[in-house]
């Protein structure tokens, strides 16, 4: 098992976001843990799917690659269950005609604090560098956006040098 901190983009007192990942047999199992108050969550989904957008509120993401080449995948997972993947051939550009992975578990729980468990099936072990990532809603309508490590004048969570987990 690896623990993992994420620090914010820009300084935000109100909250401690850290975490796990593991592989157990052909899953990877991640678990999110948020420390703090005022954070807004999406209700649970009656039937989670999968759905584009996710980070506009509340999400945890995970950014997948081979350490030497320069694809890479993103996953979103959403407290409410729901979920998104892409395939990226390179920096920001969609590699066309990807087939979706099977659906992850996503469980959460908000007691005594946020934790959303997420089970990712089939996923290939081997040499992997990760970037797990996290965009939190306040109750004040502001977002914040947690990595392991940032770089660059914004946030994001696709730049190379913030993968930085191997798995």
């Amino acid at each position: 098992m690896t623990n993992f901190s994420l620090i914010p983009f820009e300084s935000e007192p109100n909250f401690q976001v850290a975490g796990t990942a593991r592989i157990q047999g052909h899953a990877l199992q991640l678990v999110f843990e948020v420390r703090g108050s005022n954070l807004v969550l999406p209700a649970r989904a009656e039937r989670p799917s999968y759905q584009e957008g996710l980070w506009r509120t509340t999400c945890f993401e995970l950014f997948v690659a081979d350490p030497t080449g320069t694809s890479y995948e993103e996953f979103n997972f959403a407290p409410s269950g729901d979920w998104w993947h892409a395939r990226f051939q390179d920096y920001r550009v969609r590699a066309e005609n990807s087939a979706r992975p099977s659906a992850p578990l996503i469980r959460t729980s908000t007691r005594p604090v946020v934790r959303v468990e997420v089970e990712l099936p089939n996923f290939s072990a081997g040499q992997r560098v990760c970037a797990p990532c996290a965009v939190l809603e306040h109750s004040s309508g502001a977002i914040s956006y947690w990595a392991m490590k940032h770089s660059g004048d914004r946030a994001d969570f696709h730049r190379r040098e913030a993968f930085s987990l191997h798995l």
